[in-house]
């Protein structure tokens, strides 16, 4: 199952929202269609680097505390299976498709810490590598609607392709926005140097001053 094999309706918004906050909330309003899912969350890991939180989004009544987060993100993530897939060098095309119940962790400090608290009990992560990073996107579960079904986890294995290729694009766009934002906010700084100095630009000139 493709993005193509499915009525655009059900991830139009989904498509809009890329690069944006609210990709993964519209994610989860996407996936009610084949997979009811309580929290999402998308994840960079580079190798040598802090584990990184693109994002992530809660239906009513899924919610998951930022400080439940903030510690698998500071400590945790190195219990999670997952970590034995993108703690070496990414390879560009890879992705494949877990699944890590609460039942199954061997870790008791990391189902304690991580799973229990929100009352967690299965997780689906479609895991892929781009340049020099991996992404992990997580879809979880709570108690109150059980695990995913054989039905749903056939669902997500035909969307696996679809749900990578939206992942690494959101994440281009991301980057994208951070060094727009990141060149403007240069430029600003330079314009007040240039002000604190006497200088004076027209707008005119300031163009092929910073070309």
């Amino acid at each position: 199952m493709h993005l193509e094999s499915t009525p655009l309706s059900q991830f139009e918004r989904l498509i809009l929202s890329l690069g944006e906050p609210c990709f993964e909330h519209e994610l989860i309003r996407s996936m009610r269609h084949f997979a009811a899912v309580d929290h999402c969350s998308l994840l960079r890991f580079q190798p040598g680097e802090k584990v990184h939180l693109v994002g992530s989004a809660s239906c009513p009544g899924g919610r998951v505390s930022p400080e439940l987060q903030a510690a698998y993100v500071s400590h945790f993530h190195r219990h999670d299976p997952n970590f034995r897939i993108v703690d070496r060098a990414p390879r560009a095309g890879l992705h494949r498709l877990n699944r890590l119940r609460a039942s199954d962790i061997s870790s008791s400090d990391y189902r304690r810490c991580c799973f229990d608290p929100a009352q967690l009990v299965d997780r689906v992560s479609i895991i892929t590598a781009d340049g020099n990073a991996w992404y992990s996107l997580n879809l979880y579960r709570k108690g109150r609607r059980g695990g995913f079904s054989n039905t749903e986890l056939h669902r997500l294995s035909e969307l696996e392709g679809s749900l990578t290729a939206l992942t690494l694009k959101h994440n281009q766009l991301i980057n994208q926005t951070t060094n727009l934002d990141f060149m403007a906010r240069g430029v600003a700084d330079f314009e007040q140097r240039l002000a604190t100095l006497g200088y004076g630009l027209t707008n005119r000139e300031f163009p092929s001053t910073v070309c």
